[in-house]
């Protein structure tokens, strides 16, 4: 009788320690901070260099400083990344759900007066992920980014594909959770997806769409139209197909 409930006992253990890992996935010692710093040596180094504006121009510099104005503090232009992982050989989104609007989207926003697409960027990532990502400039501009040029309201949205170490959505939302900051408080959620699932949304124009997550489960994911719209030209598709 003692064997059998030790054994109970055990098991019981067991099953919990591995619901335990598998929610986690990797990221265990997770300490609240990862700080993306180092270059990596297989990076794609796809940069989009094309013809961008209106009129066009070329060679789009990304540490340029934008001089229009929308509202205080805050340039016409945007910036910020599409950050992926990968998973086992599967490669992962990370994706947060805007508490303005309720609908998913990758780390971007306005980029402030006097600073530069780049830092932008960075400022973006760090705050919309609860403080969890700060990538450091050096590493954006060694990644691969994609301009895309609104005629309409004349302005240009920066975007940078970064990889990163991964961390599991619900230790991001507890990060974004526990900071006092607001700035680090926009997202109500957040789900690492499959990057299959994204890109055959984006092949059928599919801004509502069912995506597999990095805990095997599925999710409906209905993308802020704007940014959808960024990564449906063919240049930032390129970007994603090649994501390694």
């Amino acid at each position: 009788m003692k064997k059998s409930v030790y054994l109970v006992l055990v098991l019981t253990a067991t099953f919990f320690l591995q619901a335990c890992g598998n929610s986690n996935r990797g990221d265990a010692n997770f300490s609240g901070k990862i700080v993306v710093d180092q270059v990596r040596s297989q990076a794609a180094h796809y940069q989009f260099h094309g013809l961008v504006g209106n009129p066009p121009q070329r060679n789009f510099d990304p540490t340029y400083v934008p001089r229009s104005i929308s509202y205080s503090g805050h340039t016409r232009e945007s910036a910020g990344g599409l950050l992926f992982t990968r998973i086992k050989g599967t490669v992962f989104v990370l994706l947060g759900k805007e508490r303005q609007n309720q609908q998913w989207n990758f780390m971007r926003g306005s980029v402030e007066q006097g600073d530069s697409f780049v830092i932008g960027a960075a400022k973006e990532i760090f705050e919309e992920t609860g403080g969890v990502y700060d990538i450091k400039q050096n590493v954006l501009l060694s990644e691969s980014f994609d301009v895309y040029f609104h005629p309409r309201v004349n302005n240009y949205a920066c975007t940078f594909f970064v990889k990163v170490p991964y961390v599991s959505a619900q230790n991001i939302l507890n990060e974004s959770r526990n900071n006092s900051d607001p700035h680090f408080q926009e997202m109500t959620d957040y789900e690492w997806i499959k990057l299959n699932d994204l890109v055959s949304a984006l092949n059928t124009n599919q801004q509502k769409f069912q995506a597999e997550t990095s805990l095997g489960a599925q999710r409906t994911i209905d993308f802020y139209k704007y940014s959808f719209n960024i990564l449906r030209q063919a240049h930032s598709k390129n970007i994603l197909l090649n994501l390694k």
